[in-house]
C-alpha cells in the first residue's frame, strides 16, 4: 500500500492526533488475498457480519466441537493483542464466544466456526489464533486427510478411485496375479481371461454387488438370495425413489400409505435420507395393518422395512399415494402435484413379493421414479464381502474391456470403483 510522506499526509488532513508510529505500522501490515465488502455504512449499535475466513472441508473430516476441551477434534479461538503505541488506547475485547454449526452459513460455506468478539473492538494488528483440533488439553485433535497435493494429482492420473454415497465404504478391485489395481490398464493375452478380484468394507451391510461393461451388468450378487435358503422370507421392503428431474429444485415430494392383509405388522424401520432427515418426513405405524410415509428423493430412495410375524401365501400388499415437487413459485399450501402422473397405486400378492426384485412400478415423466415391494428374510447381511469375477475377452469393443464393481448397502449406501482397463495383445 503506498504510504505518504509527512508532508503529503500534512497538506491532505490538516492538523491530527495519532500514536507516534502508528500511520506507518498500518501502512507497513501485510495483506495476502482479496478483500471485499458490500457493507457500505453501519448504524451505532447495529449487529452485523463484514468479515469471514473460508477454508475447505474435506468430507472424511470429522466434526469440530467447542464444548468439551478434553476431547478430540475441540476449536478454541484465543485473542493476542499487540504492542501499544505509544498514546495508543488499549483494545476492549472482553473475550471470545466460540461455537461450531453445521449450517451456520449460506452455501458453499454451511459449516461454520462462529467467533463473537465480547463487549469491543479491536486494534489493527491485534491477532485471534483458531486452533482446529486443539491439544493443550490432552485430547487427541482432530483426524483429517494427510493426502498432499502431489498425493493427489498422481491419484487422479492412475484413477485408482472409488466414489461412494454413505460413510465408511470402501471399494477395491484388482487382477488376479498383478499389482494392477482399478483405474489401472492390464495388457493381457488374448487366450488367457482374466480373474477380476473385489472387495468392499461398510457399516450397514451389502444387499448386492454388480459387474458391469459398456454392455451393461454383466455379474450380479444377491445377498438376501444367498441367504433366502436359511431363513424365512419375514420382512416387507418397500422403496420408493427417483427424481421429477435431475435438477436441485426438482426433487420429488412423496405422500402415500402401505396397506397389508394377510399378516399382522410387529414393526417398522424406516432407512436412507428419511432415517437422518427428521422435519418433515417420517415412516409411521398405524395399527397393526397400515403404515404411512412422507419423504423426499433426488435420485436416491427412500423405504421401510416392515417386520411382519406371520407373512405367508395369503398376504397381499398395496401401496398408494401422491407424487409432487418442490413449490417454487405459488401457494406451498395447494403444492405442486407431479403433473405426468400425480398419483401412484401397487398391489402385489405373495408370487410377486418373493420372487428375486419383487414387484416394480415405475411412474412415468421423471427421472427413474419407482415403487418396490419384496419380502426379504431377516437376516444380519455382510459387512465385508469379496469374490472373483472371471472376464473372458473381446466381448464388448476391439480388444478392449472396461470392468467397475457396484456395491448396494440395503439403507441407500453405495460404493463405485474406478474401472479395471482389460487391453488384448
Amino acid at each position: 500500500m503506498k504510504e505518504l510522506s509527512a508532508e503529503r499526509l500534512a497538506s491532505l488532513s490538516g492538523s491530527y492526533e495519532s500514536p507516534e508510529g502508528y500511520y506507518r505500522y498500518i501502512k507497513s501490515i501485510p495483506f495476502l488475498g482479496e478483500l471485499e465488502c458490500n457493507v457500505e455504512s453501519l448504524t451505532a449499535g447495529q449487529w452485523t457480519e463484514i468479515i469471514k475466513g473460508t477454508l475447505k472441508f474435506y468430507s472424511d473430516w470429522a466434526l469440530f466441537q467447542t464444548t468439551h476441551p478434553e476431547l478430540e477434534n475441540y476449536v478454541s479461538a484465543e485473542y493476542v493483542p499487540r504492542d501499544l503505541f505509544p498514546g495508543q488506547t488499549p483494545a476492549t475485547v472482553q473475550g471470545l464466544n466460540v461455537r461450531f454449526d453445521q449450517k451456520g452459513h449460506e452455501r458453499p460455506f454451511q459449516k461454520a466456526v462462529i467467533i463473537d468478539v465480547v463487549d469491543g473492538y479491536m486494534n489493527p494488528g491485534d491477532k485471534i489464533i483458531v486452533r482446529l483440533g486443539d491439544r493443550r488439553f490432552g485430547a487427541n485433535g482432530t483426524r483429517v486427510q494427510t493426502l498432499e497435493r502431489d498425493d493427489v494429482a498422481r491419484a487422479l492420473r492412475a484413477r485408482r478411485t472409488f466414489a461412494t454415497t454413505g460413510e465408511r465404504l470402501v471399494g477395491l478391485a484388482w487382477v488376479d496375479g498383478s499389482e494392477c489395481l482399478q483405474g489401472d490398464v492390464v495388457t493381457r493375452r488374448k487366450t488367457h481371461p482374466s480373474s477380476l478380484h473385489y472387495a468392499f468394507f461398510g457399516k450397514s451391510g451389502f444387499s448386492s454387488v454388480e459387474a458391469y461393461d459398456a454392455s451393461g451388468c454383466i455379474m450380479r450378487r444377491d445377498f438376501w438370495q444367498e441367504s433366502s435358503k436359511e431363513a424365512p422370507r419375514s420382512i416387507l421392503r418397500v422403496t420408493w425413489g427417483g427424481a421429477r428431474l435431475y435438477d436441485r429444485y426438482r426433487e420429488a415430494v412423496w405422500e402415500g400409505s402401505i396397506s397389508v392383509s394377510g399378516a399382522t405388522i410387529d414393526r417398522v424401520e424406516a432407512f436412507g435420507g428419511i432415517s437422518f432427515i427428521p422435519e418433515g418426513e417420517e415412516v409411521k405405524m398405524v395399527d397393526a395393518h397400515i403404515v404411512t410415509f412422507s419423504s423426499r428423493t433426488s435420485g436416491d430412495f427412500d423405504g421401510a422395512n416392515i417386520t411382519t410375524s406371520n407373512l405367508s401365501s395369503e398376504t397381499t400388499i398395496t401401496v398408494r399415494g401422491a407424487l409432487g415437487g418442490y413449490v417454487k413459485v405459488g401457494d406451498v399450501v395447494a403444492g405442486n402435484p407431479h403433473a405426468p402422473q400425480p398419483t401412484f397405486s401397487l398391489s402385489a400378492n405373495w408370487d410377486d413379493i418373493a420372487r428375486p426384485g419383487g414387484k416394480v412400478l415405475e411412474l412415468v415423466g421423471g427421472a427413474d421414479l419407482f415403487v418396490r415391494v419384496e419380502a426379504v428374510p431377516d437376516v444380519a447381511l455382510p459387512r465385508r464381502c469379496e469374490g472373483t469375477l472371471a472376464v473372458g475377452q473381446g466381448e464388448v469393443g476391439e480388444g478392449e474391456r472396461a470392468v467397475y464393481f457396484v456395491a448396494r448397502e440395503w439403507d441407500d449406501g453405495k460404493v463405485v470403483t474406478s474401472p479395471v482397463f482389460l487391453v488384448d495383445e
